[in-house]
């Protein structure tokens, strides 16, 4: 009963910390301004829906995420980001300025001479795109603010001002503090992904008084909670040691922190499957397996649905215990059965994820079929090993790119820490070591080597799967895909090195016994 007990005040120690690190980085494992931005862009996707849904309008092609601009919507970041200032219907101050006194061939007055624009000084005003703004009996909609230096470009809507452009004229603009008037808003689908997260957290946004710091917390809390269960679920199926490097890699992942609150990306929905997929090994009746299963199920196509990202590795990081334990299994039947959860593991993914593309199906062509064939040429010849010529030079050159090459990439070029107190430029070297490590114990018979030898492997099979599968993916995305290898495989590298580091110090310590009983 005591041992229950501080289990259990454990796991909720750690779901506090662990929750309060994704949302507020209170470990400081990210840089204070790389947390703070990290994927806006992508988490704008969701946002979209949230803003379709509470002001009435629908994204098109029945998209569930997609992005919003007022007007028009160009693809940059004055113009993605602004989702964050359109959500929620605000009421804001009202303010009158003056445009900042420039004139020259593109100003006059601070009134652009070319285009519907106007240039003040100040800050902040940003959270005011959307809102009507009268320049001298003028109205028109502010459509973008972009900042230079001390100064702020508000673009505005329709062609050039019609207003006094002498010089010394002196221009007053009031900017209303009026909600944002749906009609101006123009929304963009996003038909990549089917978007099961716009229409969860949209439903959730209206529940929770429409905050979006709420929606964080909560995805933050998710991905704690899911974390904390493999951890405890990995001391009881592998080693209590690789469930605490499982648990360090995760707290201090310089990118499962950055990406843990994010609202497109739910990386809760990536571990889910595999502490789902643990709980066949407790099942002890075929009942349990069954409701494991379907659950199971559940959990692979809510993430597929979410996105196609990972999938691969979503899958192999799920089945990999029961492939370890099929390894260092010394029975026959303890290895047959492991092999046979893996078996059905690897079956419900496939599934899983059959059901969601044929769902995502329905929104991407007039029929399934159509649909099919559109995800397929667009996008899954555009993230693997599609023909180059028929895409634009970046996806071509990533196409063309080697599987080796790219893989370097992910071994070579870590510009963040590995873990906060570990460099990510000692990754290679860490590699190196593990090997010689494990090289070592099978040259020695090491009674650990197949155990450590397994678990290394296993999981690095993982990230692998991704980065060589999804080559042209891996090519583009480097500022996302590091974080694959903390799916379980930074936790097996540390536990690995460490076994060697305790060997290292066994075998000195041996060495210097010996060496003091011939001097004795």
């Amino acid at each position: 009963m005591k041992s229950k007990f501080s289990a259990a005040l454990t796991a909720l120690l750690l779901i506090v910390l662990l929750t309060l690190s994704f949302h507020k980085n209170i470990f400081s494992v990210v840089p204070a301004e790389s947390f703070s931005a990290f994927q806006h862009d992508s988490e704008t996707l969701v946002l979209g829906r949230i803003i379709a849904d509470e002001n009435n309008k629908a994204l098109p092609l029945g998209a569930g995420i997609g992005f919003v601009g007022i007007s028009d919507f160009i693809y940059i970041p004055e113009y993605i980001l602004q989702s964050y200032q359109l959500i929620g219907r605000k009421t804001l101050e009202p303010l009158t300025l003056r445009p900042a006194p420039l004139n020259d061939d593109n100003w006059t007055e601070g009134v652009s001479r070319h285009s519907a624009r106007i240039v003040v000084l100040g800050s902040g005003l940003d959270r005011y795109v959307g809102r009507k703004v009268d320049v001298q009996g003028d109205v028109r909609t502010i459509k973008a603010v972009k900042y230079n230096y001390q100064y702020a470009n508000l673009d505005l809507t329709g062609d050039l001002l019609r207003v006094d452009r002498t010089v010394g004229s002196g221009v007053t603009v009031k900017i209303s503090g009026d909600p944002v008037d749906p009609s101006t808003m123009k929304f963009v689908a996003y038909p990549q992904q089917y978007g099961v997260q716009g229409a969860l957290f949209s439903g959730m946004y209206k529940v929770l008084s429409q905050s979006l710091v709420a929606l964080n917390f909560l995805n933050s809390f998710a991905f704690a909670v899911v974390v904390v269960a493999l951890v405890f679920l990995y001391s009881k199926v592998i080693s209590l040691q690789f469930a605490v490097f499982f648990l360090l890699s995760v707290a201090f992942s310089p990118w499962l922190v950055a990406f843990g609150r994010n609202l497109y990306w739910i990386p809760f929905a990536w571990f889910l499957p595999a502490a789902l997929a643990i709980s066949l090994f407790f099942s002890r009746t075929p009942r349990q397996e069954i409701l494991v299963c379907i659950f199971l199920f559940c959990a692979f196509v809510f993430r597929f649905l979410a996105g196609y990202e990972y999938l691969t590795s979503v899958i192999l990081f799920a089945a990999a215990p029961f492939v370890y334990l099929a390894v260092v299994a010394a029975q026959r039947e303890a290895r047959v059965l492991n092999l046979k959860r893996v078996g059905v593991i690897f079956s419900i993914g496939v599934v899983a994820f059959i059901v969601a593309l044929l769902i995502h199906a329905t929104v991407r062509g007039d029929t399934v079929w159509q649909g099919l064939q559109s995800i397929y040429e667009v996008d899954v010849k555009r993230r693997t090993y599609g023909d180059p010529s028929r895409f634009d030079p970046l996806t071509a050159a990533s196409l063309t790119s080697s599987p080796v090459g790219v893989l370097m990439v992910y071994v070579n070029s870590w510009t963040t820490n590995l873990v906060k107190t570990i460099p990510g430029g000692w990754f290679p070297f860490m590699l190196l070591w593990a090997t010689a490590v494990l090289v070592y114990r099978w040259i020695g018979r090491n009674i650990q080597w197949r155990a450590d030898t397994a678990l290394f492997f296993v999981f690095l099979i993982v990230p692998l799967s991704w980065f060589v599968l999804a080559k042209g993916h891996s090519f583009i995305h480097t500022q996302l895909n590091f974080v694959l290898w903390y799916f379980g495989f930074v936790a097996a590298l540390l536990h690995v090195s460490f076994n060697g580091f305790k060997l290292t110090l066994l075998g000195l310590g041996v060495w210097m016994r010996k060496h003091r009983m011939e001097e004795i």
